[in-house]
């Protein structure tokens, strides 16, 4: 992969700019710090970039074991316990990026495999095992972000070719087909996508001028969507939908500050956050009107500038960075705030999240000082209505 490739999918984008982040880091009020020690309860060494919930008993979570020799890490909620499941062999030197479920028998996981050579990846499960399915490869290489569903025979995968192109794969019930897709140029990436019928779609992303790319499917092509008044610089890195007329998506500004935009059914906004150093990746929102946003934020510290690293997607530190925090902010239909959360000991970040209902919502990361390192563990919080807490993830 090229140095300048800047396909920015779940966590790695924190090094992008960390050297400037945690200099900044504001102090909080008391009511809104979250500096409630948490008890290693992650058994299971990796991180974890997305999870989908189908229900209250049933979710998946994946991920990543490793950086340079990554393997794929996917692990699954029983209704009682948070377990590693096994990966198809030929997923090893793979990273996951994205999942999504539509039933106990149909749910999807994509990322990319290789090393030298690398190639978009997408597994199926078929309600008693992964396999892995054949994608379109994007021509001299891909990787895949995100992945949507709704249906056995409607999904979407989303990401960027080595060459600079977004890369947008659809599957209609027997096959996985590239379709054309709007932002080229070095650089240009969809992270994140979300669909609630065969006719709307959104991908979200940003250019090769890191200018922010969201692009909806109206059923017959997937076209850019004019984004006026919002900020030139920043990424996009997740998105999520209830229905054509109601849409979210998160990242952050070039000062890196968190982006919250709403799609209110004619034109996307940008909605006040927290006014924090810090970065959203994971997003989700109920019909009802609540929604939850995850990421991290950091503290004062210094860290290693960052370097390009040519395997993983996006740029890479060759120093773990100062101290990163979980980042946890909730939508009451007025505003968001942030809200107290468990804090592992050695810091970590929230980067997926999915939720069923009003009581049920599951933010997963990885713990550890250095989040790309062999140490970090999958770290995996649950909300129940009242307060998010920690659960364990076994072999």
């Amino acid at each position: 992969m090229r140095a300048g490739h800047a396909f920015r999918c779940a966590l790695v984008a924190w090094t992008l700019t960390t050297a400037v982040a945690v200099a900044s880091v504001p102090v909080l009020p008391a009511a809104a710090r979250t500096r409630a020690a948490m008890t290693p309860t992650a058994l299971v060494h990796g991180f974890l970039n997305q999870a989908a919930a189908l229900s209250a008993q049933s979710a998946w979570a994946v991920g990543r074991i490793g950086t340079l020799e990554s393997a794929t890490l996917i692990a699954r909620w029983s209704g009682s316990a948070w377990k590693v499941v096994p990966s198809p062999t030929g997923a090893r030197q793979g990273w996951l990026n994205g999942v999504a479920v539509t039933s106990a028998r149909n749910a999807w996981a994509v990322g990319f495999s290789g090393n030298a050579t690398v190639r978009p990846m997408i597994l199926r499960w078929n309600g008693s095992a992964w396999r892995r399915v054949k994608t379109p490869n994007g021509g001299g290489g891909a990787r895949l972000g995100g992945v949507a569903a709704t249906s056995a025979t409607n999904a979407w995968a989303v990401g960027a070719t080595d060459d600079g192109h977004t890369f947008i794969v659809h599957w209609n019930g027997s096959k996985w087909q590239r379709v054309p897709s709007p932002g080229s140029g070095t650089g240009a990436f969809l992270s994140g996508v979300a669909a609630t019928s065969a006719g709307n779609a959104w991908a979200v992303g940003a250019t090769g001028g890191n200018k922010i790319l969201i692009v909806r499917w109206n059923g017959t092509a997937w076209k850019r969507v004019p984004t006026p008044g919002l900020p030139t610089g920043g990424n996009l890195e997740r998105v999520t939908a209830t229905s054509a007329t109601s849409a979210w998506a998160v990242g952050y500004t070039a000062s890196i500050q968190p982006l919250i935009l709403r799609w209110n059914g004619i034109t996307w906004r940008r909605v006040p956050a927290p006014r924090i150093t810090g970065q959203l990746y994971g997003i989700t929102a109920l019909p009802g009107g609540g929604a939850w946003a995850t990421g991290l934020t950091g503290r004062e510290g210094s860290a290693a500038a960052p370097t390009p690293h040519a395997w993983a997607p996006g740029p890479y530190a060759d120093a773990a960075p100062a101290k990163p925090t979980p980042l946890i902010l909730r939508w009451n239909g007025r505003t968001w705030k942030r809200v107290a959360s468990p804090e592992p000991p050695a810091g970590g970040a929230l980067i997926g999240l999915t939720s069923t209902s009003a009581s049920n919502a599951w933010a997963v990361g990885g713990a550890g000082s250095n989040l790309f390192g062999s140490t970090v563990t999958a770290l995996v919080l649950h909300w129940n209505g009242h307060a998010w807490k920690p659960q364990k993830v076994t072999r």
